[in-house]
């Protein structure tokens, strides 16, 4: 069994240990890099969880998955879906669907009419689960912060 929760400032370890085995295992798919993260202090940990709204995955128990949305002040009708990660062997079993769908509900409860994430070009796996949840590319481009020979790809969907 799957459950979805939402994850609270007192769950800063949770967030750490994830974030960081995420960073370590998957550094081509995130902005920020395991070296980044890994100086962050308790303080810096809980005011990740503040800044945005996690989202923690557990199948029977043990957790499996991550996602948050971020709240963006230039734009605060469009939240951004930021940190989405599945462990590698829970992948292909709609984890990463669940977390998707409930930060889309997250960001309509918000009154949100889109909400956007980025994509590293070349992660098709990422990219199909976005589009199946009902994300569509949008053209915009951008570099990949930590490898200028990598790019990201805007996606968005509309929440009407």
């Amino acid at each position: 069994m799957i459950e979805i929760a939402r994850m609270g400032e007192d769950d800063w370890q949770i967030l750490r240990k994830l974030r960081l085995h995420s960073l370590a295992e998957a550094p081509y798919a995130f902005w920020a890099t395991y070296a980044d993260e890994i100086v962050y202090t308790e303080a810096q940990w809980r005011q990740f969880l503040r800044a945005a709204t996690w989202y923690v995955a557990r199948r029977d128990g043990r957790v499996v998955g991550l996602a948050a949305g971020l709240p963006r002040q230039e734009t605060p009708d469009e939240p951004e879906l930021i940190g989405m990660w599945v462990r590698r062997d829970q992948r292909g079993r709609g984890i990463g669907a669940l977390l998707a769908e409930e930060l889309i509900a997250w960001a309509r409860d918000r009154g949100a009419t889109t909400m956007t994430l980025w994509v590293t070009e070349g992660n098709e796996p990422a990219r199909r689960l976005y589009q199946r949840v009902g994300f569509d590319t949008t053209g915009e481009r951008g570099p990949f912060p930590h490898n200028a020979a990598a790019g990201m790809e805007r996606m968005r969907i509309l929440l009407d």
